[in-house]
């Protein structure tokens, strides 16, 4: 059953409001030598905003997936029992991108038990960075947990939370968080189109929207740039670079593309998460 995207947009955002209404410092991981906190990175805040603001979601990939009828493949996600691996703030901020992208995955395609594991994995990981739920969202984020079975619920305690972090955002101190969550859920969301299309049979509407996807990607190696002050987020940045100029050199897919471009976002996904 196809979900509107309003829905799903909230379901994906939920997750990212949690870092709404807290300005506190996380711990420094001791195996980051150079991290954005050594940088004033709240210069760029709005800018930061900008980008993400005007840019495609990756919400908008995954409702593209539901439309064409792909599969739902529980495999293709992050592991959930990976999660211990994550320990600096980069990857940390990374990874709750990605576990989002893959809750609205399960959401989009009605497996709620999925979503709600997943969003259990999002609390854990807020926490290690030190970041608390405004009181409202906690409120909202225990009763999503509550109405499991209830979609007309869940659309109303996401409405609120979604609510919540637009108002919130733009006051936030901690403008390199938001941008990494970004990049995380949207690698997933372009790691998962890419992945879906290798496996579809008559995959040249996948194709066709594939080839679509240089915005999000061009969205996600300025916001790499910005953040690239922190050797830790660099490397992405550099694998980000051919991926963003592939799509912007090939106007048009065919398998011979996809084959190429998959394993460059599969190599750079690997690298934020293995």
């Amino acid at each position: 059953m196809k979900i509107s995207l309003l829905k799903k947009s909230l379901s994906i955002m939920l997750l990212i409001a949690l870092i709404s209404g807290c300005n506190q410092t996380p711990t420094k991981d001791q195996s980051e030598e150079k991290t954005v906190e050594t940088v004033d990175l709240k210069a760029f805040k709005d800018e930061i905003n900008t980008i993400i603001q005007n840019s495609p979601k990756g919400i908008n990939v995954v409702d593209f997936l539901n439309e064409v009828g792909a599969s739902y493949i529980f495999d293709l996600t992050l592991p959930i029992a990976d999660v211990d691996k994550y320990e600096t703030k980069t990857r940390i901020s990374l990874s709750i991108g990605a576990y989002a992208m893959d809750m609205f995955y399960a959401n989009t395609y009605n497996r709620a038990d999925v979503a709600i594991q997943l969003s259990e994995i999002i609390k854990l990981q807020t926490g290690k960075l030190g970041i608390e739920s405004s009181p409202e969202n906690k409120v909202y984020f225990d009763r999503i947990k509550q109405n499991e079975n209830n979609s007309d619920s869940l659309s109303y305690f996401m409405d609120k939370i979604w609510n919540n972090f637009h108002q919130q955002s733009a006051k936030s101190d901690m403008p390199d968080t938001y941008a990494l969550i970004f990049v995380g859920g949207n690698v997933e969301a372009l790691y998962l189109l890419s992945q879906l299309t290798l496996y579809a049979n008559d995959n040249q509407k996948m194709l066709d929207y594939f080839s679509q996807q240089g915005e999000i990607a061009n969205s996600m190696l300025r916001l790499l740039e910005i953040l690239s002050v922190d050797e830790s987020v660099k490397p992405y940045y550099n694998k980000m670079k051919p991926i963003a100029e592939y799509f912007a050199a090939h106007q048009a897919f065919t398998v011979k593309e996809l084959n190429e471009l998959a394993p460059m976002i599969e190599s750079v996904r690997d690298d934020m998460f293995n």
